[in-house]
């Protein structure tokens, strides 16, 4: 035990957490990171909004020597996470959405997963794992929806990896080990990574760059070709999804269908059915959702997601007709 608990203190790591006008989010984020066990040598904030460092040392329980502050003049997710990378000091950086609150042992537990792999110089990142966050679905329903999103090969797997249609089963949504195992994708917003290597693969901009939806997805697959990912989902973590910030309906729902495009045409390793697979995903993609609509109760509203995401798939497909 003494051995782990010197592992754990020497332990080199940063926080870093993009955040923009959630002065409330971002203090509760805060909070949870101090008590982590060992802590944080800095924690990064990169803002796209109007903090400043007395706001900061008045409000988050910081000293001015613990913080990295970084107001950038243009917003955008990726840029956040692409100049955390380049100033994070230490070894090890562990990127945070603002709404994300962990629990006490997150980080005990991510280290022990490391230190528990056999060759733990070979792990380029660890993903934590989003606890289920108020009422859960009833049982069958769940199931029912899992094998409705395998059956599609957009989820219903394991999670954090794969399909051969390039869509993924994200954390949550499929089942998992109950002790860390292989992955293909650490989490944009709750993922610890080795610093040099993601400094090699950066977060891609053609994704967007306020929200830039699987912009994640598609640096950990890049860089899980040739580096270990592995999730703990004992290191447990509530993803409480503030409303402040979100995108619009209609553009979201655009970028589903626009960014898996991106996707699967310029990183996805194929084969000659991948194209089945994409297209049949795809369409079950969509019409999830709209049972989703459907049945949510918010018919309308949520529909504004379905129609962007039938814009976006006759823009790709004439794109990829007249190319």
């Amino acid at each position: 035990m003494e051995d782990k608990t010197t592992g754990m203190m020497d332990f080199s790591y940063c926080a870093a957490i993009p955040t923009r006008e959630r002065p409330e989010e971002l203090r509760r984020c805060v909070a949870c990171v101090l008590k982590q066990r060992p802590k944080p040598k800095k924690i990064i904030i990169m803002d796209d909004g109007n903090l400043d460092m007395p706001f900061l040392l008045r409000n988050l329980g910081l000293q001015e020597e613990n913080i990295i502050y970084h107001r950038k003049k243009e917003p955008g997710m990726v840029e956040s996470y692409n100049i955390a990378m380049d100033i994070c000091p230490t070894e090890w950086i562990l990127f945070l959405d603002d709404d994300i609150y962990l629990y006490d042992d997150f980080m005990e537990r991510m280290i022990e997963a490391l230190e528990g792999y056999p060759h733990p110089e070979k792990v380029a990142g660890l993903a934590g794992y989003p606890a289920k966050n108020g009422s859960a679905a009833h049982p069958l329903f769940s199931k029912i929806s899992r094998i409705i999103h395998y059956i599609f090969q957009i989820g219903g797997g394991c999670e954090g990896r794969f399909f051969a249609s390039s869509f993924c089963t994200d954390y949550g949504q499929g089942r998992h080990p109950k002790r860390s195992y292989k992955v293909e994708h650490v989490p944009g917003g709750i993922g610890l990574w080795r610093t040099e290597i993601v400094r090699q693969y950066r977060h891609q901009k053609k994704f967007g760059n306020l929200y830039a939806l699987g912009s994640d997805k598609d640096m950990a697959y890049r860089i899980s070709r040739k580096h270990i990912l592995l999730c703990e989902p004992s290191a447990r973590a509530l993803h409480l999804r503030s409303s402040q910030g979100r995108m619009n309906r209609y553009d979201f729902g655009k970028m589903i269908i626009r960014n898996q495009f991106i996707f699967y045409r310029d990183t996805f390793v194929k084969t000659k059915t991948s194209p089945i697979f994409f297209y049949w995903s795809l369409l079950g993609k969509i019409l999830v959702y709209f049972a989703g609509a459907v049945f949510s109760g918010h018919y309308r509203e949520r529909m504004v997601e379905v129609h962007g995401m039938i814009a976006a798939l006759k823009r790709e497909i004439r794109g990829t007709i007249q190319s």
